[in-house]
């Protein structure tokens, strides 16, 4: 027990330290050089902002993951089918692959307007753009994820009389999850960036409009607040990602696909 904590202190620790020396390094600078507040706050002039303003920040964070949160649901379900869609028909995945390509080229800054233009102002057109960004990587990794079992595996089973059905829930599928997993760690991470993109097109709320806002009227302590909150909501997001993956592959200790295979077989 001991050797594991100590293990996890090494692998945090140095992160940590680093993350520190710079907040310092930055603090110490912005006294040192005397740089403007409106140019470049302290971190704890950010740090006192964020606490003094915590209730605008909460409001318009609150709305912000709403639609993160929506928009991960509705990118991870069509993300899902579709890999689910190409990887039972090649004509369907000969005709979709273009498409999806095709889908990722167009800039999320030039569709946002228009999504606003047919749909409103309202958070509709944030929860598409999320979601435009969350299922690719979802798509792209589920896919590859069912077809890389191991062949002579699948040809056992077959030779055992094991079902198409039977062979996807028992092997394809636990196969996929480390890929779903780790895709959408991916995935809910730029969700955050994408809906404070998609605010910034037309919103008047959400952390994105308010950074606007903010920048606007040059009140940079409260942008860079905003900023910060950002930026501590994806990070949570990621660890709560993260440990949805640990629940739901324990054995995934290691990325040893094969044995997590293994171990799903034993269980079923």
């Amino acid at each position: 027990m001991a050797t594991t904590a100590e293990s996890k202190w090494k692998t945090i620790l140095p992160p940590l330290l680093l993350l520190a020396g710079l907040i310092a390094a930055w603090e110490l600078a912005s006294l040192w050089f005397n740089i403007p507040e409106y140019l470049l706050p302290r971190p704890s002039r950010i740090v006192t902002v964020a606490i003094l303003k915590r209730a605008i920040l909460w409001r318009h964070m609150g709305i912000t993951l709403e639609e993160v949160l929506l928009g991960f649901l509705v990118g991870f379900i069509v993300g899902f089918g579709l890999a689910l869609v190409m990887f039972f028909s090649t004509t369907l995945r000969r005709a979709l692959n273009p498409i999806i390509v095709i889908s990722q080229t167009v800039p999320v800054v030039a569709l946002g307007p228009i999504l606003v233009i047919w749909l409103g102002y309202n958070i509709w057109p944030k929860i598409i753009v999320v979601a435009l960004i969350v299922f690719f990587p979802l798509t792209v990794n589920t896919f590859d994820g069912l077809i890389a079992c191991d062949p002579d595996l699948i040809t056992l089973l077959r030779s055992m009389g094991a079902s198409r059905w039977q062979i996807f829930r028992k092997v394809q599928l636990p196969n996929a999850l480390p890929f779903i997993t780790s895709a959408s760690k991916v995935a809910v991470t730029f969700s955050v960036i994408g809906a404070v993109v998609a605010e910034w097109i037309g919103s008047d709320r959400g952390l994105g409009a308010y950074i606007l806002q903010t920048n606007a009227q040059i009140r940079t302590p409260e942008m860079f607040a905003a900023i910060f909150v950002t930026s501590i909501m994806g990070i949570i997001l990621f660890f709560i990602a993260q440990a949805i993956e640990n629940l739901l592959i324990p054995w995934q200790k290691g990325g040893k696909v094969k044995r997590s295979i293994q171990s799903y077989l034993s269980r079923s």
